[in-house]
C-alpha cells in the first residue's frame, strides 16, 4: 500500500491478516511499501519473546525529491 492511499485500500490486507490470525498464527512479516525494510505485525504482543537486541545510531537521513516535468 502507498502511504497516501485511502483507508479503503487497506481492507484486503486487513481481511487477510484476520484470516491468518484465525488460523492460529501469531503474526505476519511483510515487505515495507515505502522502503527496502520489512515489517512485523504481532496479533498478541504479550505472546512475543525477546531475543538478541542491537542498538543502532542513525547519523544521517537523506531525502531526495524529483520534480516531474510538465508534459
Amino acid at each position: 500500500m502507498l502511504p497516501s492511499g485511502a483507508a479503503i485500500d487497506y481492507i484486503p490486507s486487513q481481511y487477510l491478516c484476520e484470516f491468518i490470525k484465525k488460523r492460529g498464527f501469531d503474526g505476519v512479516v511483510y515487505r515495507s511499501s515505502v522502503s527496502e525494510g520489512i515489517n512485523l505485525a504481532l496479533f498478541d504482543p504479550a505472546q512475543a519473546t525477546r531475543g538478541a537486541v542491537a542498538l543502532y545510531t542513525v547519523s544521517r537521513v537523506s531525502v531526495e525529491v524529483a520534480v516531474a516535468s510538465a508534459a
